[in-house]
């Protein structure tokens, strides 16, 4: 599982973000990259109640290894093998998601977790 924060642009109204995640981003992972999902989340209660997450959830670890083989690889440094396969979700990400808020690049801290099993 790995969770980026997301900042909105100042033009971005919340519910055009949340349909992108619905429409577009969400259904994009589910139909082309396998073994992947991914989500735009809301904070509803709490500390980060109003703040949208980007989640990504692997299928296993291996999965995610196989997609971002080491720590700090980011998309740059996928494996030509996976970005056949991450593709469409590198255009939701990288092309289409900053049209709402910050770039995903900028993120600097991060934590992937892992269940444990």
């Amino acid at each position: 599982m790995a969770f980026r924060p997301l900042t909105l642009l100042e033009n971005t109204e919340p519910t055009e973000l949340e349909r992108f995640g619905r429409e577009q981003l969400t259904p994009t992972f589910k139909k082309y990259v396998p073994g992947v999902e991914s989500y735009i989340i809301k904070g509803e209660r709490g500390d980060n109640k109003g703040n949208y997450v980007h989640l990504l959830l692997f299928d296993n670890k291996a999965t995610r290894d196989f997609y971002f083989p080491y720590e700090h690889s980011g998309e740059d440094n996928i494996p030509e093998a996976a970005l056949k396969l991450w593709r469409p979700g590198q255009v939701m990400l990288l092309d289409s998601l900053p049209k709402y808020v910050k770039s995903l690049e900028s993120i600097q801290n991060y934590t992937d977790y892992i269940f444990l099993e």
